[in-house]
């Protein structure tokens, strides 16, 4: 980012490894959720679909909330590692740190801590709910798109026709939702950190905006 009007460097961290993530790939492991996989395959609709849809969310909704999750122990070992790997690449010190809302956001900035130690010595570390995750709204219950869809045909039905861009989660966001106040952020960023290093700590999709922006 060469212009004044831009930080000289802008770095984007994706959190590391939540119980969320944690949740998402033991379910990916139970042989209930591929059976429901392959009975949303034949037909969406159908009784046995909704049932399995049924059980799987029983069996791994976790009660936590999108932005409460915290990192795991392999979370705070990829933090670590990732430190590591800053140091070793010579990186500055950024003059701020943005962080999320999320506790997951500010865990993986200590745990790249332990591998940076320089990185202790960040002037300003600020916190800026525009940069939480995209709101999954119910998907967080449902634990799965599919499994919503499955219990719930209109949205499926509304997902289809208005397309996975402008598609909103129920209680949720959709992307140019998110891209909005993604945008709204690196404005300030922009005006307030010209020509200076700024890390920021986020989310998936929020990155992904970021890069499109």
């Amino acid at each position: 980012m060469g212009s004044l009007m831009c930080p000289s460097r802008l770095t984007i961290v994706r959190h590391s490894e939540s119980e969320t993530n944690a949740m998402v790939k033991r379910k990916k492991q139970d042989p209930l959720y591929h059976r429901f996989l392959e009975a949303y395959d034949r037909d969406w609709r159908s009784l046995e679909t909704q049932t399995l849809a049924l059980a799987v969310k029983q069996s791994h909704f976790s009660g936590i909330g999108q932005n409460d999750a915290l990192t795991t122990e392999e979370g705070k070992r990829q933090g670590r590692e990732t430190g590591a790997h800053l140091a070793e690449e010579g990186l500055d010190v950024p003059c701020v740190v943005y962080l999320s809302c999320a506790p997951r956001t500010r865990e993986t900035f200590e745990s790249i801590c332990e591998g940076w130690p320089e990185l202790r010595n960040v002037s300003e570390i600020r916190r800026d709910i525009r940069l939480r995750e995209q709101g999954h709204g119910l998907i967080t219950v449902y634990t799965d798109k599919k499994v919503m869809f499955a219990l719930n045909p209109e949205q499926r039905e509304l997902h289809d026709a208005e397309g996975e861009y402008y598609y909103t989660y129920p209680n949720g966001e959709n992307v140019p939702d998110t891209e909005l106040r993604a945008r709204l952020c690196l404005e300030d960023i922009r005006r307030e950190y010209a020509g200076k290093h700024v890390m920021i700590f986020s989310h998936f999709r929020t990155i992904l905006a970021l890069r499109v922006i």
